[in-house]
């Protein structure tokens, strides 16, 4: 049986790591929208690289040293425009960034799950306060219910996802 074309294996290992890799981008780069537009380059730069990826290797750290280069790429051409921390202090945020992407995956993973154990009125009810641009006051007029009823639900609502979350993370640690 022969190995996958090239790209092939880039296409299927770059789809099992891009939250990861976006994640990590993400906790290094504080504007979204800049976030994106590096999680974009670093995209560009990992197909033209693909042929230098090692087979056997592990796919994500290398794709994160090609991100973390292209963050640093990124704070470069912006340094005129804003202030930003110190090369060192990146380096060290970029290593802690990179141990803790496995585990917000997980729990990225197990929020999931438990939202998903909502019920079905909770779950719109989170959808309706944070999936739009309203605020929660907006929200709460709109589904015609007093603001602080909707701010007690939704305390309720993440603490209840709070402790299943804790709970799938630790059952799946054992």
């Amino acid at each position: 049986m022969s190995a996958a074309p090239p790209d092939e294996q880039f296409a299927r290992l770059f789809a099992e790591n891009r939250h990861r890799l976006f994640r990590y981008i993400r906790a290094l780069v504080p504007h979204r929208t800049d976030a994106e537009d590096v999680f974009q380059e670093t995209c560009v730069v990992l197909w033209r690289e693909f042929g230098n990826f090692r087979p056997g290797a592990e796919f994500l750290p290398w794709a994160l040293a090609i991100a973390f280069n292209q963050v640093r790429s990124h704070r470069h051409r912006r340094r005129q425009a804003r202030l930003f921390f110190s090369e060192a202090f990146l380096e060290e945020l970029a290593a802690e960034a990179g141990t803790m992407v496995e585990e917000l995956t997980q729990r990225s993973e197990a929020l999931q799950q438990c939202f998903q154990k909502l019920h079905r009125r909770d779950r719109e009810l989170v959808t309706a306060c944070y999936s739009s641009e309203s605020t929660i006051k907006e929200t709460a007029d709109e589904l015609g219910r007093p603001l602080n009823t909707v701010y007690k639900a939704l305390q309720r609502i993440r603490r209840g996802l709070y402790e299943c979350i804790q709970r799938r993370v630790a059952a799946e640690s054992r």
